[in-house]
């Protein structure tokens, strides 16, 4: 709950890019603590390399992150029309607005075990 004086936070969504599909789709998978609504708008698109480190695993960033204004306008999970990537799953999306071709082109020219990330709100992509 909000109370007067603190600032409103955005909620904070982070979509794992898999690939593109041949219908301009993405799969994506939600990486946030809660489902990512249809209309979210995410701002901020990176790569990074994940390797294990003992019995964890670590990051580094691969691409810097780059401020995008991408719009989530459609998810299908299972065939079906659904109004949010549900927490954990994955679907296939459509997005619209700037930073589509770059988005693309990461997914076209990444290296094994680089994976690609959108960030909404407060995220950290």
């Amino acid at each position: 709950m909000q109370t007067a004086g603190q600032p409103h936070q955005m909620p904070t969504f982070e979509l794992l890019v898999d690939r593109a599909l041949n219908d301009d789709r993405i799969v994506v998978t939600n990486n946030s603590a809660t489902g990512v609504p249809v209309g979210t708008v995410f701002t901020s698109l990176s790569s990074r390399r994940v390797r294990r480190e003992g019995a964890s695993f670590a990051e580094d960033l691969v691409t810097p992150l780059v401020e995008v204004s991408l719009e989530l306008t459609e998810v299908e999970s299972w065939r079906q029309s659904i109004n949010e990537v549900p927490k954990g799953h994955t679907g296939a999306a459509r997005l619209r607005g700037t930073g589509l071709e770059l988005l693309k082109h990461l997914l076209k020219s990444r290296e094994n075990f680089v994976y690609v990330f959108l960030g909404s709100g407060n995220a950290e992509a």
